[in-house]
């Protein structure tokens, strides 16, 4: 009977291993300094000599006749038995199929006998993250004590299946996937050993197709060699994968560019009626895209891909690999591959149609859609910048003449303050009267009990204690300063804040309230306190002038009277935090009205 390739030309020997050096070299290694474990995991894609690698250490380790470098000599009477299936010492176990707890146990049972001909009886479990929980479980104990005569090789293709409390009782390996010139040597080898003759670009998509594999590899030349009759041609391998030629995805590709939608169209069908896989077809879009790419921002030895990449722009590579990358994605759950392909092909070469008669006939304009998007954006760009203007010239307008300002005092009534307005004056009250008055008792104080105060606590307001810290502090009130907005706004809320200062006021014995900042305001805040204090500006009129820490707007009122004060409004409030260049102005203003009218000028 005939003998498929992969298993002919399975390598025997660590050194005829593809692709593994970094395990190979191990296992040699621990065979010549006699270091080796009692369990092994192999783990890696499939058809990448997992297996493989199980036989030849069970060869080696057991081996009458080792080899210098630790290789076996695939003569002596249990190398021999290795490879013909003979020996009972070396057990292959698919745990696909035996899979329970009975098989686990019973396996338990014989590895107690020592081996009959083998130095040590070798398990290899193929699939192992196909056994059930029990089934792990029935073997975790002897994966952790096994007896000295046998050692366990577990292999599998979903590392993630297996319970960490096996994977920790072994030695773990992860085998990788070969590279296309790896594939492509060996199978030049096979086809040397069995006289055939080959196109050495048939044997680049084989390598390709395999994706890293190299039993899947050797199993489609196998079907390539039973298709052919003397020579292996680029072709038969197109028709035995059933994917489509290299022409074939070039004309598509140079359609789409070109716009010729009936074109595109035509090579669809084409591959729908010849049987083609539509999903191998994007596949192979997708790889030739990522040639010409790399091909036109690197140096590329390949003429023809550099003569490709001359017909296209940066930009339709970055659109089409996104487009068709979706439309790949979609091709699993689609009954018609065939009209999503052609739907897709269509709505890229036209994402957004501008008509034009062009001799008669309605044509067809494509607009980029990166550029149709940064258009968009400019728009709206545009539209804010005028309302900005718009707004800017009512303002303009609403403004006092130089005349009104100087000899007419205008009244109006008191507006109404901003809310942060408020906060960074009540911030400065509390800055400046600890500073004044030199009282850090207060924050101390609190900082002492806001542990106590954030045990007291209940959810949700715990978790804004949490987030927020006490920052400055007087005997009427604190500054709490955080980082998240959202904390900003729940500690303002009124029901929360009724709660909080609750607690402040039965903790600390008097009535307190609080004021939130943000921690960026709080540090920008206190440096600008900190160069009024050292220009001399904190003083005792300044302080009369702020508010004072409470929330009854007529107490504020009846304080100022109290300090023989006129009524604070916001220009005065804010006059401390005003800009140098802001006085500057208005000094500029005096000095003009001065020279224009003389002494009788008077500043209201």
């Amino acid at each position: 009977m005939y003998k498929a390739l992969y298993r002919s030309y399975r390598p025997q020997t660590f050194f005829d291993v593809v692709g593994q050096h970094h395990i190979t070299q191990t296992f040699q290694n621990a065979i010549l300094q006699q270091k080796f474990t009692h369990a092994y995991l192999i783990s890696g894609p499939r058809g990448t000599g997992k297996t493989t690698l199980a036989k030849i250490f069970a060869k080696a380790v057991n081996c009458l006749n080792l080899q210098p470098n630790a290789e076996p000599c695939n003569q002596c009477a249990v190398c021999t038995g290795v490879n013909d299936g003979s020996l009972s010492d070396i057990v292959e176990i698919d745990a696909a199929s035996n899979n329970g707890v009975d098989e686990i146990r019973e396996l338990r049972e014989k590895a107690k006998y020592a081996p009959t001909l083998a130095k040590y009886k070798v398990y290899i479990i193929d699939e192992v993250h196909m056994l059930s929980t029990g089934a792990f479980n029935a073997l975790l104990k002897t994966l952790e004590e096994p007896p000295k005569h046998v050692i366990f090789v577990l292999a599998t293709t979903e590392l993630h299946k297996i319970p960490v409390t096996i994977i920790s009782r072994c030695q773990r390996f992860e085998v990788k996937k070969m590279t296309e010139l790896q594939i492509v040597e060996r199978l030049n080898y096979v086809l040397t050993q069995e006289a055939i003759e080959f196109e050495q670009e048939a044997m680049t998509l084989i390598a390709r197709l395999s994706d890293g594999g190299m039993r899947d590899a050797l199993s489609l030349l196998d079907q390539v060699i039973s298709y052919c009759s003397e020579r292996i041609r680029l072709n038969d391998v197109y028709d035995v994968a059933g994917i489509a030629t290299s022409e074939q995805v070039k004309e598509f590709l140079l359609a789409l560019n070109e716009q010729n939608d009936q074109q595109v169209l035509t090579v669809i069908e084409q591959l729908f009626e010849s049987g083609k896989d539509l999903n191998q077809f994007i596949e192979q879009l997708l790889l030739l895209l990522r040639d010409i790419l790399i091909a036109k921002t690197q140096t590329s030895q390949q003429k023809e891909l550099l003569g490709l990449a001359k017909s296209f722009e940066l930009s339709f590579f970055y659109q089409a690999i996104e487009t068709f990358n979706a439309c790949q994605h979609q091709m699993k759950y689609t009954s018609f591959p065939r009209l999503l392909l052609e739907t897709t092909a269509i709505r890229f070469m036209y994402p957004s149609e501008q008509h034009t008669q062009v001799g008669g006939q309605a044509a067809h304009t494509r607009v980029d859609p990166g550029m149709q998007k940064k258009i968009h954006l400019l728009q709206e760009t545009v539209q804010e910048l005028r309302e900005v203007v718009e707004q800017l010239q009512k303002e303009f307008k609403q403004q006092p003449s130089i005349e009104q300002k100087i000899a007419l005092p205008v009244i109006e009534p008191e507006p109404q303050q901003p809310a942060y307005l408020e906060q960074y004056q009540q911030v400065y009250r509390i800055l400046a009267q600890a500073t004044l008055t030199k009282d850090t008792q207060s924050l101390v104080q609190i900082q002492q009990v806001w542990p106590t105060i954030q045990k007291q606590a209940t959810q949700p307001e715990l978790g804004f204690l949490l987030d927020s810290h006490p920052r400055a502090a007087i005997s009427e009130g604190c500054v709490l300063a955080t980082r998240f907005q959202h904390v900003k706004d729940q500690l303002e809320q009124p029901a929360v804040r009724q709660r909080i200062e609750m607690y402040l006021s039965d903790i600390l014995g008097k009535n307190q309230k609080y004021v939130v900042i943000l921690e960026a305001e709080w540090q920008q805040l206190r440096e600008q306190f900190a160069q009024k204090w050292r220009n001399q500006e904190v003083t005792p009129e300044l302080l009369n002038k702020l508010p004072r820490f409470t929330e009854e707007k007529e107490s504020h009122q009846q304080q100022d009277e109290a300090l023989d004060l006129p009524p604070t409004n916001e220009e005065e409030q804010l006059s401390f935090l005003a800009d140098d260049v802001q006085q500057e102005e208005q000094n500029d203003i005096i000095a003009v009205a001065t020279d224009l009218f003389g002494d009788i000028v008077e500043v209201i």
